[in-house]
Parts: C-alpha cells; structure tokens; sequence
C-alpha cells in the first residue's frame, strides 16, 4: 500500500470517492446502524417478495387490468413497494425502541461504520463498471488518482473473497 494521498493533489476522481463516502456515513450517522441495516434487509426482502408473488397478484388483478404484462408491471411494482413501506415502518419502530433504551449513541456510531463500508462498497462497484466499460486509454482520471492505490487493494481483496466464496459454492454444489 502507498502513503497516505496528498490532498492537494486530489483530482476530480478523488473528490467524487470522498464525497460519495462522506455523505454515505452522514446520512447513516443520521439514520442509526439499525435503521441502515433493516432498510438495507427491506430492499432484499422487497425484491424477493415481488418475484415470489407476482404472478399471483398478478392473477387477481385481472378483472382490473387486460394486459397481462401492465398486471405483472403492476402487481410487481405494487408488491415492491408495500414490502419496502412496512420495511420502513418495521425500520423506524426499532430505531425508536434502540434510542429509548440509551443506545442510540452506540446506534448512530455502528450506522457511521457502516455508511463508510456502503460508501466504499459503491466506489468499488463505480470503479469496476468504469473500468469495464471505458476504454482504457480514456481512463486517465482513475490512472492520475491518488486514491486508486487503495481502492485497487479493496477490489483486489474483494475480488479474492468473491472468488473463494464462489469456489466454496460450487464445491458445494457437486458434492
């Protein structure tokens, strides 16, 4: 790993990488790690039951809508969207009762953290997909920036966890 980056030499890059880190952790120093976490939870579970019960809904709307894509759009969307409502509401209940018990301090500390990995987690995913699709001779904003020494480290050992859990998936998976 390099030194630490000199920020007087940030380029436009690295400006983006520290923004989209800092207002990750503000937004969840604001909300608390419990908040983070279940709406976090909340997104999967939303998307797990859209698809799961679609086509049944779907199905039961059918006297409403004729065209049976606009009732899977429907019905998708509307499955989506309740999950994540109560998701929220289940979200917001919790924080309450973690902030009356005196633990909201703690909450607000542990939902920093994690807004600093959900940060770094979205400049490895911005960095990945620019690097996928950019040619590379166009890349000289990532080539030039102080910070891609680091975030390379974090997508290297990222990339060495995915490729282990994948080979312990499919080792699995022929047993």
């Amino acid at each position: 790993m390099t030194d630490w980056p000199n920020l007087g030499s940030f380029n436009a890059f690295d400006w983006i990488v520290v923004v989209i880190i800092v207002l990750s952790a503000l937004l969840s120093l604001w909300r608390g790690f419990v908040r983070e976490a279940i709406s976090l939870a909340g997104w999967v579970v939303a998307f797990i039951v859209a698809n799961l019960l679609a086509v049944t809904v779907a199905d039961q709307i059918g006297d409403l809508i004729a065209n049976r894509t606009g009732r899977y759009i429907v019905a998708w969307s509307l499955l989506f969207v309740l999950t994540l409502v109560a998701s929220s509401l289940s979200a917001k209940l919790f924080a309450s009762l973690i902030k009356a018990s005196g633990l909201g301090v703690l909450d607000r500390l542990l939902g920093t953290v994690f807004g600093v990995l959900r940060g770094a987690l979205i400049v490895m995913a911005l960095v990945f997909v620019v690097r996928e699709i950019v040619p590379k001779s166009e890349q000289s904003l990532l080539a030039d920036s102080e910070l891609m020494p680091h975030i390379d480290v974090l997508l290297s050992w990222s990339m060495r966890i995915f490729d282990e859990f994948r080979d312990v998936e499919i080792k699995g998976l022929n047993a």
